[in-house]
């Protein structure tokens, strides 16, 4: 947020400009549209090989209990008077 607030920029170019001349990262390391395109592959990768199998192995042993919840922290409905 510090570097928007420096630049102000008029338009998004300018911005993108202005950004690639002055980024850098925490370790000094110059930010470039390579660097940017390769953490965006990264991403990518961790999202599509890790992440969603890990969700859609959790989403197929999910039960009717687990929506409807713990017992131990949602107290059972009444009994009806039979």
């Amino acid at each position: 947020m510090a570097l928007i607030r420096e630049c102000q920029p008029k338009t998004i170019d300018d911005w993108q400009q202005w950004y690639f001349e002055n980024a850098y990262t925490e370790a000094k390391t110059k930010i470039t549209r390579d660097s940017l395109q390769e953490l965006g592959e990264r991403l990518y990768e961790k999202i599509t090989e890790v992440v969603i199998p890990e969700w859609e192995a959790t989403f197929k042993q999910l039960t009717l209990q687990d929506c409807i919840g713990n017992p131990f922290l949602i107290p059972p409905a009444p009994l009806s008077a039979a």
